[in-house]
């Protein structure tokens, strides 16, 4: 009983002196042990003869090298000890077991914070213009991406990696980044010659772990990313708090069976985290709970973020983000349908059709109200349709560039004007009815929802803006869908 009672007082002295949360020792202590113990055993395993052994050592270091990354976050925020530089220590542990290491803890930290406290992405290599001015790099990039390898991510990893060569604002880094390489690089490179087996599951366990930052980061946010890392110029929503909760998409495992979240040490709650980025990753669920009442609603699934990274795992490598790319509560949903081309890419709205065709036409030309405006198709095989309506009625077509895709404007084969347009149900059309679409223009969109619903009508798309005016989807009480358009 004595003993148990001095284990009991050295663990609570540890905790008051040592630990910034009164929960933190058991549950970070077991993390941290967990993060270590995975790697270890993991990397043990990959010299066993048994493919099966392999397999799940392979599945276990992936797992703790996830975990490991996960706590430099913690750690970062200063959530896991009272005083920075414990946090510090057990940070830059965490980077060698993740293989962050190249890079300064310090350097990581700033970067992050710049994320909270910007509501901004902040970065130095501006990866949109490399891949436009290096385009079998982009090609290759795709074809790796296809098959599931994570290429983008590696050509950021190489930057990481030679950080002190490439960004000259690191060069005083370079004894350090050399040093790194070689004790990293040297043990690899022994591996690879004398173990080829265990270096090919090292690096597959490595992409897992790479693939997974990556799915749990990719629909967390609906930011560009700016070129500010080291030239700081004051972000437009600095400390504006409702808009960083409005652009900031929780996408947990699970609510089901919360358990799961685990896995990522909660990452996926990511409003509570930025509602308040000091709360350690166990007391994520009860806040999410408080701010969300745990609605489903209020979330992106987890199968739909499977379907988006599968759908655009090619499309999101080259991205640049136009004006019309969806945005907070648009965004949710597009992100919920699981078809939205999410991650930077452009997304379609109607007006790219509309508003411009070979003879300058926009929607304004008919803007006379109870005129339709304008007819177009949301289909899921636009190339299809639109090869079905060049044979069947005679029309032409015209490219709409939507960035990694095309809708279709298609055109009369007399003068090649624009009569009507054939999309692909992505974007910010993912959410309208598969069919053709009337626009009919009327004074006030909001008014004219409003009267739908009073008369036993359905608003299936609420109003929203588009092409300088506003619109919105709805469903008459015989089942027929139209668009309402105010200029």
């Amino acid at each position: 009983m004595l003993f148990l009672h001095g284990v009991q007082t050295v663990v609570s002295m540890l905790t008051k002196s040592l630990m910034k949360d009164p929960l933190g020792l058991p549950f970070y202590g077991a993390t941290v042990l967990y993060a270590i113990g995975a790697y270890s055993l993991g990397f043990v395993g990959l010299f066993s003869a048994n493919w099966t052994v392999n397999v799940g050592a392979l599945l276990l270091l992936a797992h703790g090298m996830i975990i490991a990354a996960y706590m430099i976050h913690e750690c970062g925020h200063n959530m896991v000890f009272d005083h920075s530089r414990h946090n510090a220590y057990l940070g830059r542990v965490m980077s060698w077991l993740c293989g962050a290491a190249y890079g300064t803890y310090e350097d990581m930290r700033y970067k992050h914070f710049r994320h909270h406290v910007d509501n901004d992405d902040v970065v130095w290599f501006d990866y949109d213009a490399f891949f436009e001015t290096h385009p079998v790099v982009t090609n290759t990039t795709r074809f790796l991406e296809w098959f599931y390898i994570p290429a983008h991510d590696l050509l950021m990893h190489f930057v990481m990696v030679f950080t002190s060569f490439i960004i000259p604002q690191r060069r005083e880094q370079r004894a350090r980044n050399v040093a790194v390489i070689l004790i990293r690089g040297g043990i690899f490179l022994a591996l690879l010659v004398y173990v080829p087996k265990v270096a090919m599951l090292y690096a597959i366990a490595y992409l897992i772990m790479m693939q997974v930052l990556r799915f749990m980061d990719s629909v967390q946010h609906d930011y560009g990313y700016n070129l500010t890392l080291f030239d700081y110029v004051k972000p437009p929503h600095k400390g504006d708090i409702e808009w960083e909760q409005l652009h900031t998409f929780s996408n947990p495992i699970s609510l089901r069976f919360p358990k799961l979240n685990w896995l990522v040490l909660n990452f996926g709650y990511h409003n509570a985290h930025h509602e308040n980025m000091n709360l350690p990753f166990y007391r994520l669920p009860e806040l999410h709970r408080e701010l969300t009442g745990n609605d489903p609603l209020r979330v992106i699934p987890f199968w739909s973020q499977l379907q988006l990274f599968h759908r655009n795992r090619v499309r999101r490598i080259y991205n640049p983000q136009p004006e019309d790319y969806p945005k907070g509560e648009i965004y949710l949903q597009t992100a919920q349908s699981g078809r939205g081309p999410i991650g930077g890419q452009r997304c379609f709205v109607p007006d790219v059709i509309l508003n411009k065709n070979k003879k300058g036409k926009n929607m304004s030309d008919n803007s006379e109200v109870g005129k339709i405006g304008w007819i177009d198709m949301t289909v899921d095989d636009a190339d299809g349709v639109r090869d079905f309506y060049k044979t069947v009625v005679g029309w032409g077509s015209d490219d709409v560039s939507m960035g990694e895709y095309s809708d279709y404007s298609m055109t009369l084969p007399a003068n090649g004007e624009a009569v009507t347009g054939i999309c692909h149900a992505l974007g910010g059309n993912a959410e309208l009815p598969s069919g053709w679409l009337i626009y009919i223009v009327v004074e006030d969109v909001e008014a004219s929802a409003a009267a739908c619903i009073e008369n036993g009508g359905e608003v299936i798309v609420q109003p929203k803006g588009l092409s300088g005016g506003r619109f919105c989807v709805i469903r008459d009480p015989a089942g027929a869908t139209s668009a309402l358009y105010q200029p």
